[in-house]
């Protein structure tokens, strides 16, 4: 389960990010993720010479939730630095999640591309969407320049040594 921005909880022993229990939005999110597929990479990204599914590909996939009696609201409130996503249920239990905003400069460009980026993220993190072939194993949060730069040698074992 994510934590909470604040790790606060509300007086009837739920994480704030979720509101007034869990069992109707539970039920319905199972539902719904039984439902969607994994997300296509459609759109370039030039920098890395590689694929991703955009915000409109995952906003495609939570669609499904309106059946199942889920809106979606994604806001960016004046002077914060996250996306708030909101999942909400026609039973008013309510899951909020969280996502930084950074954007490179000040320029609306920056902002725009960050926001998006942000609720991109945070919508696939609270429903659980992923795209085809997702999981680079954590390199590209890594400092490192390129793994296909690390060689390992391969260790060399005289038989006395191993006891064979």
């Amino acid at each position: 389960m994510p934590t909470a921005r604040n790790g606060s909880t509300e007086s009837n022993g739920n994480p704030s990010w979720m509101r007034h229990g869990c069992d109707k939005i539970s039920v319905a999110l199972c539902k719904v993720q039984a439902e969607m597929g994994v997300a296509k990479k459609k759109s370039d990204n030039p920098f890395f010479k590689s694929k991703y599914a955009d915000l409109a590909e995952i906003m495609s996939m939570a669609r499904v939730c309106a059946k199942h009696g889920i809106a979606i609201t994604q806001v960016t409130p004046k002077g914060v630095d996250y996306c708030i996503t909101g999942l909400m249920h026609s039973s008013g239990q309510f899951i909020e999640s969280y996502e930084p905003v950074k954007a490179k400069d000040n320029s609306p460009q920056a902002w725009g591309s960050a926001k998006t980026y942000a609720r991109r993220f945070g919508l696939a993190a609270a429903l659980g969407i992923v795209s085809e072939l997702e999981d680079d194993d954590g390199e590209a949060a890594q400092a490192r320049e390129s793994s296909k730069a690390r060689t390992f040698a391969k260790p060399k074992f005289k038989k006395q040594e191993a006891g064979i």
